[in-house]
């Protein structure tokens, strides 16, 4: 850390540079005679005092130019960091050895950002894509961080699948509905606008693809999704956009998606349109 702000302050309440070593190995290491330096004229610039790091385990040296060394009290080189790239090595006890270095320099420094060697990480999924999840769009800050608690009823919250997200200047006001079509089983899809009229399912059926998981799965001659109701548009006057994806396992370049107004309204010959791949 070579522009440390305020992430961690020695014990005189300074925030000096820090450098962290890491024990790597499967056993202890004694850091006695081994040595940290900025510059590669000079291998053996301040040498560690008798100091152990044990498996796996971590030792942090403020790089404040106080010069400690006194084993089992906080360490500090004689020496600190060019927060704009400089040289740095550990180096072994016959100060020839080097041990890691950045080398030519590490690059410049960003403040209170810590830079190092990449080590190798496991990552454990908490949640995974499409996961049943609870949401609220609060009319006020009335629940503080009550929510937040492992026995918080969420009962009243809507239910949906992650990922879910949100806007900052809220939901735009010509979206009318959203159907996720998301829900696994049931002929009901949930609209995700507040207010807005549910989805049912007339002849599709929920099926396994192996590649999507659940999915909504259309005969192609007579299933649909009936989608509520919308405000009425006009044939000439009336721009609106509808957004949506599938997936067509067979029967090829036609006629695969249809969508409009089933019932004409008042506007008539009836509103469809039509997509081909």
């Amino acid at each position: 850390m070579a522009r440390n702000g305020h992430t961690l302050a020695d014990e005189d309440g300074s925030y000096a540079d820090w450098i962290e070593l890491h024990n790597t190995t499967v056993g202890p290491v004694n850091l006695e005679g081994w040595f940290l330096t900025d510059t590669t004229n000079r291998l053996d610039k301040w040498r560690l005092p008798n100091t152990n790091i044990l498996a796996n385990d971590y030792l942090v040296i403020f790089a404040s130019g106080k010069n400690r060394q006194v084993p089992g009290a906080p360490l500090h080189t004689d020496f600190q960091l060019d927060g704009d790239g400089e040289y740095l090595a550990l180096v072994m006890s016959d100060a020839a050895t080097i041990a890691t270095e950045f080398s030519p320099e590490f690059p410049p420094q960003v403040d209170n950002i810590s830079y190092g060697n990449r080590q190798n990480v496991s990552t454990v999924r908490l949640i995974t894509n499409g996961a049943p999840a609870k949401f609220l769009i609060p009319a006020d800050d009335d629940l503080g961080t009550n929510w937040t608690g492992l026995d918080f009823d969420d009962a009243g919250w809507e239910s949906g699948r992650t990922g879910l997200g949100y806007s900052t200047n809220g939901m735009p006001a010509t979206l009318y509905s959203y159907w996720p079509i998301q829900e696994g089983n049931g002929s009901v899809v949930s609209n995700l606008v507040v207010g807005g009229s549910p989805g049912s399912i007339s002849g599709a059926a929920w099926a396994q693809d192996v590649a999507r998981g659940t999915v909504l799965s259309f005969d192609g001659f007579s299933s649909y999704v009936s989608a509520g109701s919308i405000p009425r548009m006009g044939q000439t006057g009336s721009n609106f956009t509808w957004s949506f994806w599938y997936h067509q396992k067979n029967v090829l370049n036609t006629n695969v998606v249809v969508l409009g107004n089933r019932s004409g309204g008042n506007e008539a010959p009836l509103q469809f349109i039509k997509f081909t791949p």
